[in-house]
């Protein structure tokens, strides 16, 4: 009666082993890559609840047209505005800004060159994103440019014909313009005009830029956390399985259950200690066929055991 009890506990353990092996295939590659496009899509989704807040949408600042901005500082090379918007005067020789006066918001089709009346805000809004690094380097040198454009200020030739040159190709929107500044930052650009009704005094070629980090995909970090953590996973389960069966083979029934519970209890114990330890964990390859097929033929060797107490009984 004792053989038997035990051999039926025997039995139960190896199927129960069997089970967990088996299961782990419930995890594939596919579930894998859905978690994958699920962080995308989540890092997507955060990126664009930043650019709302980092920049009002098009039509947001299309209705701002009209808007009355005051100054806040006297001047002309780069002041400040309380819209957040910085600007360059665009009128050479007239009298400059004092603190609280009033400009009223105009798209960038309102700067136009003094001399002749043609627009230069397409000039101007490519100097500031295709030349970013010079107008953002010397505010003085930035204003005499913009001045080049608006009244002909004799400034730096080849650069201004560059510049014009280049914007033939260009379509900048005055608002949401994105450039890459480096492998790790963005700019985000907004532009306006801010246009005065007072006599003999400037207007500004007003503009903002906002700095942001470029987001890491996602993909190529999960990619290279299973490439680090498969293969280990993979060969501790085929020596653990191996070492079982030989065991199984060399001792008799009562010692093979004795270490299968003792091996079960140090597997649970490793796990947990795993999971404490928040150590990433694949279960892609823990079901190879080699695997599987050492399962079936551990329950077969039970079965056997079986059928040979039985007959002893």
């Amino acid at each position: 009666m004792k053989k038997r009890l035990i051999t039926i506990f025997t039995i139960f353990l190896l199927i129960t082993s069997g089970v967990n092996f088996v299961s782990a295939e419930n995890i594939t590659e596919n579930e894998v890559a859905d978690t994958n496009t699920a962080q995308q899509e989540k890092i997507v989704s955060q990126r664009n609840v930043e650019e709302e807040k980092e920049s009002k949408t098009d039509e947001e600042e299309k209705n701002r047209i009209g808007e009355t901005v005051k100054s806040k500082e006297n001047g002309h090379f780069n002041i400040t505005f309380e819209d957040g918007y910085n600007g360059y005067c665009i009128n050479y020789g007239d009298q400059e800004a004092k603190i609280n006066d009033e400009f009223e918001v105009k798209d960038t089709t309102a700067a136009i060159n003094n001399k002749n009346g043609e627009s230069i805000g397409h000039y101007l809004k490519t100097f500031f994103v295709e030349f970013h690094d010079i107008a953002v380097k010397n505010k003085y040198d930035t204003q005499k440019i913009i001045w080049a454009f608006s009244d002909n200020f004799d400034f730096n030739k080849a650069l201004v014909q560059q510049i014009k040159d280049i914007s033939i190709n260009l379509t900048i929107p005055d608002h949401g313009a994105i450039k890459k500044i480096n492998e790790t930052t963005e700019a985000l650009f907004d532009f306006e005009v801010l246009g005065t009704d007072k006599n003999n005094h400037q207007n500004f070629f007003g503009y903002k830029i906002t700095y942001r980090d470029i987001p890491v995909e996602a993909e190529n970090n999960t990619t290279e956390k299973q490439e680090n953590t498969t293969i280990p996973q993979e060969n501790k389960t085929e020596n653990k399985t191996q070492e079982n069966t030989t065991i199984f083979e060399e001792n008799e029934t009562e010692n093979a259950t004795a270490l299968i519970f003792k091996n079960q209890t140090k597997d649970l114990e490793d796990n947990n200690k795993s999971k404490i330890e928040n150590k990433p964990v694949s279960l892609l390859k823990h079901a190879t066929g080699t695997e599987l097929a050492l399962v079936i033929l551990t329950l077969i060797f039970g079965f056997i055991l079986v059928g040979k107490y039985y007959k002893r009984d």
